[in-house]
């Protein structure tokens, strides 16, 4: 508006405002900070407001670090009133061989119940990834953002030295990342079945329209005569599994629009065309088995929501997956391997079923107090009864410890004359009643079964 009438001055606090929604916008977009000194945005600002003058890249990383600590101290507010977090952490090495480490922290709002996540750091890690290093590193996050009384749990990748990491502390339960062990079980039945045999020649057969304009060209002109939607083939991704499914689905959409391009001597030399054409049984086997995959790639995208809280989801989801990996006697030899070796890769890596209080995790203890999944009909009722005694006898625990912290405070009230507590005229909280109970009668009720 500035440049349509030709303003010529700019107070101060107008200024300001501009400055830090610059700075606002390319950390909400994560621009790179030398976007304020690009051409076209110092032209458009030039019309918009002509008075101003746009700062250079320092001036904006200084407006960016403050508010960062600013935001910095509203998070760390926010952690100070929930009582309790979860956590989850990853290291990885970049594509510049860059080593980083991440932590973000969860937990329920109580006001909206809705989740909370906060990343809490991204930063570069040196020196070798040790199970020592990364716990010491995490436990120095967690102690700046204070924190570290009051992690419930950590989950992270199955990686030996993550797992090594969760073993050497004591502030936190340690609890595998479910997508990443549901991958794993796919990617490891994918080899012992010999799919990634299958996997690795389709991955040929898109790569060569990839890298050809013509039988690019031609292959949409195929799917056009088709009426089929107009899609590039997808390519195979080793990090992460969905992409192998998205391949082989995305080429059995295209099967005959594929065939008819491979067939075409004018788009495709025959020599090329018989060294990437798949057989009618490696196209069986891909229809055969994206069926089976299809479920898979669906729970791995449930596991890993961000918004929604995943962890009850997850045995009742590891059990609809054993039930769809139900060998038929149809199936070729390669998908029955698959069948075969993923059922039980599930059945090591999620064990619905137990038989102690030890062998409870908390993946049975959430699932059942979902009410959801309460019924926990896919195990066995030894398995939920067990749970159920598990969780009981912790809700006993936290429960007298709670009432004895609350006797204690009464007697201390009265030993030093301070005034006591008012009377719980209204409906208890601890045993729903409306009548007032001492810290005796609480016990009892919490030891009632």
């Amino acid at each position: 508006m500035g440049g349509m009438f030709g303003k010529t001055s700019i107070t101060t606090a107008r200024c300001e405002k501009i400055t830090n929604l610059i700075a606002r916008m390319i950390a909400q977009d994560t621009l790179p900070i030398s976007f304020v000194e690009g051409k076209g945005f110092r032209e458009l600002m030039a019309y918009v407001e002509p008075a101003y003058v746009v700062p250079c890249a320092k001036t904006v990383k200084k407006r960016l670090q403050c508010l960062y600590t600013a935001a910095k101290v509203k998070v760390r507010e926010s952690l100070e009133e929930t009582p309790s977090v979860a956590l989850t952490t990853d290291c990885w090495t970049s594509s510049a061989t860059e080593s980083y480490i991440a932590l973000t922290a969860h937990y329920a709002c109580p006001i909206s119940f809705s989740m909370v996540s906060w990343v809490l750091t991204t930063q570069q890690f040196e020196g070798r990834h040790t199970g020592v290093q990364i716990t010491n590193k995490l436990q120095e996050v967690m102690c700046e953002w204070g924190i570290d009384d009051k992690t419930s749990t950590m989950v992270h990748d199955n990686a030996s030295n993550m797992t090594l990491a969760s073993a050497l502390s004591d502030k936190w339960s340690p609890l595998p990342c479910s997508a990443h062990s549901l991958q794993l079980a796919v990617n490891h039945s994918l080899e012992k079945s010999g799919l990634t045999e299958v996997v690795g020649l389709a991955c040929r057969l898109v790569s060569h329209f990839r890298h050809s304009c013509i039988a690019a060209g031609a292959l949409y002109m195929q799917q056009q005569t088709m009426n089929l939607k107009r899609k590039q083939l997808m390519l195979y991704c080793k990090t992460r599994w969905n992409s192998a499914f998205d391949m082989l689905q995305r080429l059995l959409e295209n099967r005959w629009a594929v065939s008819a391009v491979l067939s075409d001597p004018l788009t495709t030399k025959p020599s090329a065309a018989m060294a990437v054409e798949l057989t009618n049984v490696q196209w069986h086997i891909i229809n055969v088995i994206c069926p089976v995959l299809d479920p898979i790639k669906l729970a791995t995208v449930m596991l890993s929501a961000e918004e929604n809280v995943s962890i009850s989801i997850a045995l009742p989801t590891v059990a609809g997956l054993l039930d769809n990996t139900v060998v038929n006697d149809e199936d070729p030899d390669t998908v029955r391997a698959f069948k075969e070796e993923f059922h039980q890769q599930l059945t090591t890596r999620f064990k619905l079923d137990v038989r102690t209080r030890e062998d409870v995790t908390v993946l049975h203890k959430a699932t059942y107090l979902d009410p959801r999944f309460s019924h926990m009909g896919f195990v066995t009722a030894g398995t939920k009864a067990v749970v159920i005694d598990v969780l009981r006898q912790e809700l006993r625990s936290t429960l007298l410890a709670s009432t004895a912290a609350l006797a204690d405070g009464e007697s201390a009230a009265t030993t030093t004359g301070s005034p006591q507590v008012p009377s719980l005229t209204a409906r208890c909280k601890y045993c729903c009643c409306f009548t007032v109970c001492s810290p005796a009668e609480r016990s009892d009720i919490v030891l009632h079964d």
